[in-house]
């Protein structure tokens, strides 16, 4: 057992001895300087890539962009073991819909350089029970970069899969609300003085409403003649926005007058929803698949 080091080594440091303390501290810094150069050399080289990236991206359609999508991490840890096995983790968490990319990791506290990756790639930090150096705390305000800090592994793979569910990619859905069957059809005079066909309807189920967003389906034998905007719900002779389940009333449909007893009118809108998530065992949530 060795004590009194002031780093962290890793494993399969080579441990060197020299004839005295002040060459020890000076070949020491030396190599402390030129290992830094070269983790310098390689954050600025990420955060130039991960610059091109989003560029690349931001001059992308919208519909492309949001299949390229992903979740920037970077992670500081207290000791390399559990650096590797946070990291390990945290890939788990990844998916097609997704995916967790950890841009750098390494042991000891963050520093201004971690800051900086962060800011250039849209990145956010974790810290797992480790500190965080005074000025890279006030960079990291500046730049906006968010920086997460836990001494559990698993509260920290929760905070990912809550990170995830935040960027998560939406979906849209047809929702059904309801859908009402054409009794009977009659004519009645426009606003312009000219006919004009109103199916008169019973709501079966669910409620139908001319609302910004529906729309309706005319349904004739089990196929779909008809889809179209709504122009007109009345009640006794009142127009009215919305009829429940069990209410008859007058329909009128944008572009549509061969209405026929026994058609089906299906009420319907598009919602957008997040993709769904699951837990995953041992800490955190990813996107299910199909």
């Amino acid at each position: 057992e060795l004590c009194g080091l002031r780093g962290v080594p890793s494993a399969g440091d080579v441990l060197g001895v020299v004839s005295n303390e002040t060459r020890a501290r000076r070949i020491s810094a030396a190599r402390k300087l030129r290992m830094e150069d070269n983790r310098l050399g390689k954050l600025e080289q990420q955060a130039g890539g991960s610059a091109l990236q989003l560029e690349g991206k931001s001059n992308k359609g919208g519909e492309e962009a949001e299949t390229e999508r992903e979740l920037k991490l970077v992670l500081k840890a207290d000791v390399n073991g559990t650096c590797e096995a946070i990291r390990d983790a945290i890939e788990r968490l990844s998916s097609d819909k997704m995916p967790v990319k950890v841009l750098f990791s390494g042991v000891g506290p963050v520093t201004s350089s971690d800051i900086m990756l962060a800011a250039a790639s849209n990145a956010e930090v974790l810290a797992f029970n480790t500190k965080i150096g005074k000025d890279a705390e006030t960079e990291a305000k500046q730049a906006g970069v968010s920086i997460h800090k836990s001494r559990i592994i698993y509260h920290l793979l929760d905070e990912v899969g809550r990170l995830l569910e935040k960027q998560a990619p939406t979906q849209k859905v047809e929702q059904i609300n309801g859908e009402a069957e054409v009794l009977t059809t009659f004519d009645i005079k426009g606003k312009k003085g000219e006919k004009e066909k109103v199916a008169g309807c019973r709501v079966s189920t669910g409620s139908i409403f001319n609302l910004e967003g529906a729309f309706f389906r005319v349904i004739r034998e089990g196929d779909v003649v008809h889809e179209g905007r709504c122009t007109s719900i009345r009640r006794h002779k009142l127009e009215v926005d919305k009829v429940g389940e069990g209410t008859e009333c007058g329909v009128m449909l944008e572009g549509w007058t061969d209405f026929r007893q026994g058609d089906k009118l299906r009420c319907l809108e598009v919602i957008v929803q997040p993709a769904k998530m699951v837990k995953v065992e041992g800490g955190g949530m990813r996107f299910a698949t199909e």
